[in-house]
């Protein structure tokens, strides 16, 4: 007597939900440009880094399906070797490897280069894909701020070390994954590594903007060879790259947030589209196309601090001193080795009395 007329009346409401979030998939499929292009890419070599979750694993599969070779570049490798399983089980391609790179650390991505080196592997197209986003102030081996070192410099060393092996196969591909939240970064070379003071958002938005100048720089300097490079923008993605965000932690949030956040989050599929068009659209393997910002597969207008040759120029001198050259950055103090430090000195003080 009680449920039946409960059932009933929620009834309209469930159906009402269920249609909202299918003619929303619906939408979002039918609007967001998927690239068609059909090339094989057999005999051809694709890195990505960042490759076991999301965007990266996505658009792994993507180009196993074209019959590429691909390396997973991923830190964790228990987890790349499921990945790599089910990306060869669902396309049928066994030429998917796994490989460790830990994109926080130089001396990982050194090693990564001498294995491709020693296998005599020619890259064809890099795919530079893995972020973090941190909450607190952590900092790489190396000694980089988290953000910095792995959404920027991580990938700016893998690209200089790779560059003769790029040049080699030529023509090849170079595609940055970035975001709209360069609009909102600024490149602070008085406390580039933030030592001095740190915002998590305003770390992460210098990351992203750090990535699209270091395209356009990139570009430049590969001018009149047959390597090009572009900056690929996904769009708002259900990744788990927001995991540390504090929506994400409150069940209560997750209740209410995570829902309406669907309907403008795209699918790790969708958003792989941009990148596959950088990687193989015939119509963008020329210089003119090089550099430039691809949003929903076609080139967007940018902000113009993305055409500051000099700003680009100087990020660059700094990367390369930082990573190449390996002139550290002064040490990051974090609030846990503060409190180590201050718990040290307390120790050492107790012993001399």
């Amino acid at each position: 007597m009680t449920y039946r007329p409960l059932i009933f009346r929620a009834a309209p409401f469930v159906a009402t939900i269920g249609l909202a979030y299918a003619g929303g998939y619906l939408y979002k499929d039918w609007t967001i440009p998927k690239y068609e292009g059909d090339e094989s890419l057999e005999g051809k070599t694709v890195v990505i880094t960042g490759a076991t979750k999301g965007l990266g694993r996505s658009t792994a599969k993507e180009f196993a399906k074209r019959n590429a070779r691909v390396i997973l570049g991923c830190k964790d490798q228990d987890k790349c070797i499921g990945v790599r399983r089910k990306i060869v089980d669902s396309t049928g391609n066994s030429e998917v490897y796994c490989s460790l790179l830990d994109m926080s650390s130089i001396k990982s991505i050194q090693e990564f280069i001498r294995r491709l080196d020693d296998k005599k592997i020619g890259v064809d197209i890099l795919v530079n894909n893995a972020a973090v986003k941190s909450v607190t102030l952590r900092s790489t081996r190396e000694g980089f701020e988290k953000q910095l070192g792995v959404n920027y410099l991580g990938h700016f060393y893998l690209t200089y070390a790779l560059m003769d092996n790029l040049l080699r196969t030529a023509p090849s591909r170079i595609v940055n994954v970035v975001c709209p939240n360069y609009r909102k970064g600024e490149i602070n070379f008085e406390d580039l590594n933030s030592k001095n003071s740190f915002d998590y958002n305003k770390a992460y938005n210098q990351s992203k903007l750090a990535m699209a100048l270091f395209t356009k720089e990139l570009a430049e300097r590969l001018k009149k060879t047959n390597v090009y490079v572009y900056s690929a923008d996904p769009g708002l993605c259900r990744t788990d790259l927001n995991r540390e965000m504090r929506y994400r932690k409150s069940i209560i949030a997750r209740i209410f947030v995570s829902p309406i956040l669907w309907f403008f989050e795209r699918s790790p599929f969708h958003g792989s589209q941009v990148i596959l068009h950088c990687a193989l659209s015939p119509d963008l393997a020329n210089q003119e196309a090089s550099g430039l910002y691809y949003k929903n597969n076609t080139p967007r207008t940018t902000e113009e601090v993305l055409d500051d040759k000099a700003l680009a120029k100087k990020l660059w001198l700094v990367s390369e001193k930082w990573t190449v050259q390996r002139i550290k950055p002064l040490p990051i103090v974090t609030a846990q080795d503060a409190q180590n430090k201050d718990s040290d000195s307390s120790k050492k003080s107790e012993e001399d009395s």
